[in-house]
C-alpha cells in the first residue's frame, strides 16, 4: 500500500473483523461434516461442491478487500481523515461483508443442494 502512494499510514482500528472469521470458520467446518455425512452425492461431487463453496467465498472476499483499498488509496493520495473512512462501517469493512454475503449465498445455491438432493 506504501509502495503505490507514496506515504507511510498505519489504521487506527483493525480493517478486519476477526470474530466473522472465527464463525464463518466454524460454520465451515459444520458445513463439511454435513457434506461428508450425506450419502445423496459421490465423493467426486463433494469435492467439486465444497471446492466451488470455498472459491465462491474468497472471490467474494477479494472484491471486498480491492473496494477497501481503493478507498485506502484514496484517502491516502487526497490526504484526507482516516478517521472519517474508519467512521463509514459499510466501506472500511466491505472486505468481510463481502464475504459474510459470498459466503451465504454460496452455502444456499451450491452446498444446501448438494446436500439434499
Amino acid at each position: 500500500m506504501t509502495y503505490f502512494t507514496n506515504t507511510v499510514f498505519r489504521y487506527e482500528e483493525p480493517a478486519f473483523l476477526k470474530l466473522v472469521y472465527l464463525l464463518l470458520l466454524v460454520v465451515t467446518i459444520s458445513i463439511l461434516a454435513t457434506l461428508d455425512k450425506s450419502e445423496n452425492a459421490t465423493p467426486q461431487e463433494k469435492q467439486n461442491v465444497f471446492n466451488s463453496f470455498v472459491f465462491s467465498s474468497v472471490t467474494g472476499f477479494f472484491s471486498g478487500w480491492v473496494v477497501h483499498l481503493y478507498f485506502v488509496i484514496q484517502t491516502v493520495e487526497n490526504k484526507t481523515s482516516f478517521m472519517q473512512l474508519e467512521s463509514e462501517f459499510w466501506i472500511y469493512h466491505c472486505a468481510d461483508l463481502t464475504l459474510v454475503i459470498s459466503f451465504a449465498f454460496a452455502a444456499l445455491m451450491k452446498v444446501r443442494p448438494a446436500i439434499h438432493k
